[in-house]
């Protein structure tokens, strides 16, 4: 191992995704770090069927390039992302084998992160929890009570803990983590992409937008990309359109598709709603030039604990509504320093906001230059630096 490697430290995750591959390789370029990621699946690298999305697809992006991986064997008799559907005790004989400084472990849900832990606790390797889960999701009682005892004697034995923003602080403290040991690691995705993308195609929107059939090419467009489903609440932003349709004009764009894909349809046709376009799915390559065409974007979601989705429209400068099952906005739309947050289900309060950002051209303009300011200190920088510090902090 070089001189300048300070850190030999072994990273367990589900699968590769096209949010943390990007982050895989800022670590591994960092000279103080030898990474080693272990996947539990290549879901991700493989055709599968999302049922959010309601599509068979693989990412387009490079998931595995720039770091080192390997793919532990599943032996659970029944392969699945559920507890005993994550069976891989490879990873205890990787941690005796390899003598690491450190295991991050993304998670504890399946039995290979327990096997995972076990197999520290064997080899005196030091374990990093890193999750993004907080308390706002209702538990029954006997469940909260059972699973506090499990995790409060799991955090007790853990090194660190990388906590993603600050309801994701405060699930780790309530579970026993103590605050000498909590690391900032935020939620971020890949802002040198996406800036390079912003620069890139904010000269190109005429084009885009006539691709995308948008017939009112001077019109503010409002965007919604994310899954068709329940929880993100899409047809809240229909409601508001319906609501603002004689007093304001836009283009309103969706990007993404699911099971209430017709339903949405539906309600424009029933509506008689205009300027509503419908993409449908769009791979990762493709989202920086739909971003690239908008003027706000909207996140309606119900409960969404850490969306990436958010930070992608920072980085084109976009003025964000949000509404508060949003977990990451009091961490990120602070005083609307980039835009509101509203209480989830509010279409009054959403119709509003809207109506005022999209009003106000310079209000638009103001809003965005702070979220290029907001999304620049949520990034794989402060990421490396946080992991730093807990291998630092668990070393000394």
């Amino acid at each position: 191992m070089s001189e300048a490697i300070k850190h030999k430290i072994a990273f367990l995750i589900s699968h590769p995704t096209q949010y943390h591959s990007p982050l895989f390789r800022e670590l591994a370029k960092n000279p103080a770090i030898d990474l080693t990621v272990y996947f539990c699946s290549k879901s991700g690298l493989e055709e599968h069927f999302d049922p959010g999305f309601g599509k068979v697809y693989k990412w387009d992006v490079p998931l595995l390039e720039g770091y080192k991986h390997v793919f532990l064997k599943n032996i659970s008799p029944r392969p699945a992302f559920n507890f005993f559907g994550q069976i891989h005790p490879r990873i205890i004989k990787e941690l005796k084998e390899n003598k690491y400084d450190a295991l991050i472990s993304h998670g504890y849900t399946v039995l290979t992160y327990w096997l995972a832990f076990l197999g520290c606790w064997f080899t005196r390797t030091p374990l990093i929890l890193k999750g993004e889960s907080d308390l706002s999701r209702k538990t029954p009682v006997i469940k909260k009570f059972f699973k506090k005892i499990i995790l409060k004697s799991l955090f007790q034995r853990a090194g660190a803990f990388l906590y993603s923003y600050n309801f994701n602080k405060e699930f780790f403290e309530f579970y026993g983590a103590s605050e000498e040991k909590l690391f900032f690691c935020p939620s971020a995705v890949d802002n040198d992409f996406f800036g390079t993308k912003y620069k890139e195609l904010k000269k190109q929107k005429g084009r885009i937008k006539k691709e995308a059939g948008i017939k009112n090419n001077n019109w503010p467009v409002v965007l919604f990309i994310g899954k068709f489903i329940p929880r993100k609440r899409p047809q809240d932003i229909l409601e508001a359109a319906r609501i603002l349709a004689d007093r304001t004009k836009f283009n309103l764009l969706f990007v993404g598709d699911g099971p209430q894909s017709a339903d949405l349809e539906d309600f424009v046709h029933r509506n008689n709603l205009k300027n509503v376009y419908f993409t449908g799915f769009k791979n990762q390559s493709e989202l920086p030039k739909f971003y690239s065409i908008t003027d706000v974007f909207v996140l309606p979601s119900e409960y969404d604990p850490s969306p990436k989705a958010l930070n992608e429209a920072l980085n084109f400068g976009l003025p964000v509504i949000v509404s508060d099952g949003v977990k990451t906005a009091p961490d990120i739309v602070l005083g609307g320093n980039c835009g509101f947050v509203y209480p989830v289900g509010d279409i009054l309060k959403l119709a509003e906001k809207l109506e005022e950002i999209l009003k106000n051209r310079d209000l638009r303009f103001a809003l965005g230059r702070s979220a290029l300011n907001v999304v620049s200190k949520w990034s794989f920088n402060e990421d490396v630096k946080g992991i730093l510090k807990a291998l630092e902090f668990i070393k000394s």
